[in-house]
């Protein structure tokens, strides 16, 4: 997937990304963690 800015739980932060979800660190989405 794409990288994604951190965003509220739930929501999309770009048009081109999936929704995301906060944690402390970074963003989860589809499954799979991402570092910032």
């Amino acid at each position: 997937g794409l990288t994604c800015e951190q965003c509220a739980p739930g929501f999309f932060n770009h048009p081109t990304c999936e929704p995301c979800a906060c944690d402390a660190t970074g963003v989860v989405y589809d499954g799979s963690f991402l570092q910032r």
